[in-house]
């Protein structure tokens, strides 16, 4: 029985798709993956990295250490993967005690809501106070070259 799983794309790009995987284990065979959720791909082997948890589920995180230059992953991944270089796609398969179960784009961003925590996005809050706001007599104007 195929169910969901997540595909981080090398471009940034997220999506969904149908796999079977009977038993997680510490290597994923890149026959049970769709052609069209592979085509990018590392060398070597697809490995477990990570299990991230989220409510009742877990999330399984395979990737490959190695690849071409060009073809790294540009998703940012929670600690502790949060500064190790990935290539090519990543793939995201839920399971609750060790037997596939689905997940969702939705599970992905709680996954990243709940393992991000604590960090703040940049420029979310980003705005000028009134004390920060500069007068125009200030002497920040002589340094202004108009153009």
């Amino acid at each position: 029985m195929s169910h969901k799983a997540i595909c981080l794309r090398c471009t940034g790009d997220i999506a969904e798709f149908e796999v079977d995987v009977n038993k997680l284990e510490s290597k994923l065979s890149t026959k049970k993956i769709p052609r069209n959720v592979k085509r990018t791909m590392g060398k070597g082997y697809l490995s477990l990295r990570h299990n991230y948890d989220i409510h009742e589920k877990m999330i399984a995180l395979y990737a490959w250490d190695e690849g071409e230059a060009g073809d790294e992953n540009k998703h940012e991944l929670p600690t502790p993967l949060d500064n190790i270089l990935y290539f090519g796609n990543v793939y995201l398969i839920g399971h609750v005690n060790n037997k596939q179960v689905s997940i969702t784009k939705e599970d992905y961003e709680n996954m990243k809501e709940k393992h991000f925590d604590g960090f703040d996005d940049v420029g979310s809050e980003d705005s000028w106070s009134t004390d920060e706001s500069v007068d125009s007599d200030d002497s920040i104007h002589d340094f202004i070259v108009p153009g």
